[in-house]
């Protein structure tokens, strides 16, 4: 049995996380009781935060019938009709009140034909307790859904009430683990409860909970969660079903598209990949102005654009596909030791001459290369601003230890010792103007 299962909510006691959401759903719960009809809950946040088994826990704690339409039924408004219709109106075998509960309702799409206009009919007339459920409490596909409830946010539960639980799991599992692995587990979630339970079963296979054993699967599911994803968008039939994938993804947006990007070539025909790229690149362009006007409220267009890209597959037929990391982050990885390198130099030039990193990378960087190149100027430059020889060889595109390179080093030391022989005769002649009072 899975441990999400096994451990299921038996209790308010065991609910982990957003306690706010809990005391208003107690409250809910207890004005049902007491006949006094309330308006329709709408449970919106990420994954794994407990919406779903919120839900459950209520029918089970107030002694409801528990009636749910999950995600995976086909919400068309006679289907939702037979179905949640009937069961809204009236109570069950036994007088009591049924609680109707919507699971997902962001994922019903333009194929669910009248599905919205089925559950706001519900909402309106419904005599029993109605809760929904949605990752994205502002997908525009539900905007005259969430009218008619009280809308409840479940944040991303914090790690510490995660490891809390994972400890509690362990001890009564007998499950042997290192403190610091179950902390590292819990941060690996990202709030995702449910997630971090089913990685803890995984790794209790292994015999033990340990910090090698979680990162290696950290990585590892890392790159399956991103795979799925894509396949799921290279297999979507609409833009609907496309954001509700990448908003449920817990890789970063931007990041996701450069993956979406990459394999359009693998993922598509060479006639539909032409189509995908003129839709990303309109969607780049639109970035572009985004950046430059600084009005980021277009941002949802220009990621509808380079996200519906994935659409110009003719059919969705799920094969294997050979993803490949995005080359550009690949890139920017291999040279960020590089950019660092850069940024110190001009850091180290700017503070000699205040200026910005930024007007010495533009305006006296490249200056400052030539300079290196001819011998006359070189040590002055290097002693000007006391580059090391690792500073040299980068601006020169060279090894530190090849001769030129040490030949520059060498000059601008024997310009550094001058200086100073010069500021100690200075000193050594201010000092003998006024001569120490001998002792009588």
């Amino acid at each position: 049995m899975l441990f999400t299962e096994k451990y299921a909510l038996k209790k308010w006691e065991d609910f982990v996380g957003n306690p706010s959401a809990l005391e208003q759903v107690q409250k809910w719960v207890g004005d049902w009781n007491n006949k006094k009809q309330q308006k329709p809950l709408f449970f919106y946040g990420r994954c794994g935060t407990g919406k779903t088994a919120l839900a459950i826990l209520i029918a089970k704690m107030a002694g409801w019938q528990l009636f749910e339409l999950n995600a995976s039924d086909v919400r068309t408004k006679e289907t939702i009709n037979k179905f949640a219709g009937s069961a809204s109106m009236s109570s069950s075998f036994f007088g009591k009140l049924r609680l109707i509960l919507l699971d997902e309702v962001d994922g019903i799409s333009s194929r669910d034909r009248g599905g919205v206009t089925a559950i706001i009919e519900i909402l309106k007339n419904s005599r029993n307790p109605i809760i929904l459920t949605s990752n994205d409490l502002y997908a525009q596909n539900i905007s005259n859904i969430r009218l008619y409830c009280e809308n409840i946010q479940f944040k991303k539960i914090n790690y510490l009430s995660i490891e809390k639980k994972l400890k509690a799991i362990c001890l009564a599992e007998n499950i042997p683990f290192e403190e610091e692995s179950l902390k590292q587990l819990a941060q690996a979630s990202e709030g995702d409860l449910r997630a971090a339970m089913l990685d803890l079963q995984t790794l209790s296979l292994f015999g033990s909970i340990t910090q090698k054993n979680v990162s290696e699967l950290s990585e590892r599911l890392k790159l399956d969660d991103v795979f799925k994803t894509l396949n799921s968008i290279f297999n979507s039939k609409d833009l609907p079903e496309i954001k509700k994938v990448i908003s449920e993804s817990k890789e970063d947006k931007e990041l996701l598209l450069n993956w979406i990007f990459e394999n359009i070539p693998r993922a598509l025909k060479p006639n539909e990949a032409a189509l995908a790229f003129d839709r990303f690149s309109k969607g780049d362009i639109l970035e572009g102005h985004i950046l430059h006007s600084q009005y980021y409220g277009f941002r949802r267009y220009s990621v509808d654009l380079m996200s519906s890209a994935a659409l110009a597959k003719e059919e969705s037929k799920p094969a294997w596909i050979n993803y490949q990391f995005p080359s550009f982050l690949r890139q920017m990885s291999s040279s960020i030791s590089s950019r660092s390198l850069n940024k110190a130099i001009c850091k180290k030039i700017g503070l000699k001459i205040h200026a910005s990193i930024k007007s010495v990378q533009q305006n006296e960087l490249p200056i400052i290369k030539e300079q290196l190149k001819h011998e006359q100027s070189a040590a002055n430059v290097c002693y000007l601003y006391n580059l090391d020889e690792n500073e040299i060889a980068f601006l020169l595109e060279t090894k530190p230890d090849t001769k030129k390179v040490q030949n520059i080093l060498e000059q601008s030391q024997k310009l550094k010792e001058k200086s100073l022989k010069e500021r100690y005769g200075m000193a050594k002649g201010h000092s003998s103007l006024y001569p120490s009072k001998e002792k009588s």
